[in-house]
């Protein structure tokens, strides 16, 4: 297994940590989640910069990545939800895209066996939501800014979402390699 998929599945395993640490006593909970949040975004920078330099790519990473992106925003989303820190229909509009994105992606990949990459606008969607995150944790009275970010990254990852959905069914019709 590469250093790069140890990384990706290291994202999976700080979720519930990640969640620990929300409801950890007040006096750290907010810089403990905060720096596993950090921490999660690291290890996704850098796990695409890893396979990529070392030429690593593998299809569990292409597979696994995105879906450890996804449930790491998605559990940030949740929290600061359940905290009251952020309105819940953004979490559900973002459900909602998710689902409907990572089930076209498997039909994409059941007909054609292969994912599409990720775009600019896609990755600018994680960065916004990951910044919306720790700013919604770190700094609970600005709940009002951070669910302004939240909110350009879901406008982001929509766009994005549309166009995956596009490049798709133009590469299914055979318009693209």
């Amino acid at each position: 297994m590469t250093l790069a998929t140890w990384l990706t599945l290291l994202r999976f395993a700080l979720i519930p940590a990640f969640v620990a640490a929300f409801f950890a006593p007040p006096a750290h909970q907010r810089l403990y989640a905060a720096g596993i949040l950090a921490l999660a975004g690291l290890t996704d920078v850098l796990d695409g910069y890893l396979a990529r330099a070392r030429r690593e790519e593998s299809l569990t990473g292409r597979l696994l990545d995105p879906l450890a992106d996804k449930l790491v925003v998605l559990t940030g989303v949740g929290l600061l939800v359940w905290a009251g820190r952020l309105r819940a229909w953004i979490a559900w509009a973002l459900l909602v895209k998710e689902a409907l994105l990572i089930g076209g992606a498997f039909v994409f990949y059941l007909l054609r066996r292969e994912m599409l990459p990720a775009t600019w606008v896609g990755k600018t969607a994680a960065v916004l939501f990951y910044a919306g995150l720790f700013l919604g944790i770190l700094a609970p009275h600005a709940s009002r800014t951070s669910e302004l970010v939240i909110l350009a990254g879901l406008a982001f990852s929509v766009a994005a979402g549309l166009g995956y959905t596009r490049r798709a069914v133009r590469t299914a019709k055979g318009d693209e390699p």
